[in-house]
């Protein structure tokens, strides 16, 4: 249940939970492969801060849509 929970686009982030707290895009399967494209540390935390910086504005404007309906 919180797997697909967290694998659900947000509406408001366009990104999934676990995008937004990992910084990748998870497999439903895990699989063993040989040689992996997992990203270095550095590359990973620079998609993470972008990631959670877009979710940031985007829960602003819908923060300011609400403030501008409720006034």
């Amino acid at each position: 249940m919180e797997f697909s929970h967290n694998q659900k686009v947000h509406s408001t982030t366009k990104q999934t939970l676990f995008y937004l707290m990992m910084g990748y895009k998870s497999k439903d399967i895990p699989l063993v492969f040989d040689r992996t494209n997992t990203p270095t540390v550095e590359q990973q935390v620079k998609t993470l801060h972008k990631a959670r910086n877009e979710a940031a504005a985007a829960y602003e404007l819908v923060r300011q849509k609400m403030a501008e309906r409720s006034t």
